[in-house]
């Protein structure tokens, strides 16, 4: 990647292996990459790195849908709009997955209300910066996204199995067998102390 990165930002690929005033080359490391890209076909077996279902991971949607409509490749541009979208449905998804709180006075009322409002903001904030940042940066939101639901799904079907009410229960019989234990502990120190 850090060589992907130096000779996209490299005008001339000769300026990375040219000698300095004594004659000693820096970059000699890049030499026999950059005699690869000036063969005739190296540049574009080089951009296979940067690339994934035919887009640069490292444009914009945004900049891919004009460049394409311009070129006429529309498939590329119904393929760009899809990643925002894609991102906007995950998210969406992983919000109805989430447990939603109940509300039993006015003021969770409102917190309610206000969580809903943000809810369905955040996805389309979201669906519209993920026509400005590159491509790879949302496909890793889009999959994130699918991992956090998938966990989600699985730790709703384990909670509807188990009895809340059962398992408190069982807690507050371990803490009063935990209590009792400290107390007979410290009877039995101050016992100790009277001897």
């Amino acid at each position: 990647n850090f060589v992907i990165d130096i000779i996209s930002k490299v005008p001339s690929l000769d300026q990375l292996i040219t000698p300095n005033a004594d004659g000693n080359q820096y970059f000699t490391a890049l030499e026999s990459v950059t005699n690869i890209m000036n063969q005739e076909g190296g540049l574009e077996a080089f951009h296979q790195y940067n690339y994934i279902f035919g887009l640069n991971i490292s444009d914009t949607p945004w900049n891919i849908i004009k460049t394409n409509w311009a070129a006429g490749a529309y498939g590329f541009v119904v393929l760009a709009l899809l990643i925002p979208i894609c991102s906007y449905l995950t998210q969406v998804l992983n919000i109805k997955l989430m447990p939603q709180a109940t509300s039993e006075n006015g003021q969770a009322d409102q917190m309610a209300a206000s969580m809903k409002t943000m809810n369905m903001m955040m996805p389309l904030m979201s669906l519209f910066l993920c026509f400005t940042v590159p491509v790879g940066l949302v496909i890793y939101w889009i999959c994130s996204s699918l991992v956090r639901g998938g966990q989600q799904i699985i730790v709703n079907k384990y909670f509807e199995k188990i009895d809340l009410d059962d398992i408190i229960k069982k807690n507050q019989e371990k803490a009063r067998k935990r209590k009792e234990k400290l107390n007979m502990i410290l009877k039995k120190k101050q016992n100790t102390k009277n001897y």
